[in-house]
């Protein structure tokens, strides 16, 4: 697999709900844009998450706009939102 390079990354920290605290966006290779990337924090464990958007139906029913199909492209993703967000908190809170 060709090695992803992830840029261009924009985290939008919101009050938090639940266990979302923000959004991110990104680009891929220089080649496509992944926007409204929710960010969730647990607090047990003191660890991050990223969740991808979904198109919700009235009837229940979700569907995917875009995942990562690989382990290692959604855990490269990841790694480059959550160190942006950890990056952007510090610097706001400091």
């Amino acid at each position: 697999m060709n090695k992803i390079m992830i840029s261009e990354i924009h985290i939008t920290p919101i009050k938090p709900q639940k266990s979302l605290v923000g959004f991110a966006s990104c680009v891929i290779n220089n080649q496509i844009y992944l926007g409204s990337i929710a960010i969730h924090c647990d607090i047990t464990n003191n660890s991050f998450r990223c969740v991808y958007p979904t198109k919700k139906f009235k009837e229940g029913r979700e569907l995917p706009i875009f995942y990562p199909i690989n382990k290692e492209t959604g855990q490269a993703i990841q790694n480059a939102v959550i160190a942006e967000w950890e990056f952007v908190i510090h610097t706001v809170c400091s």
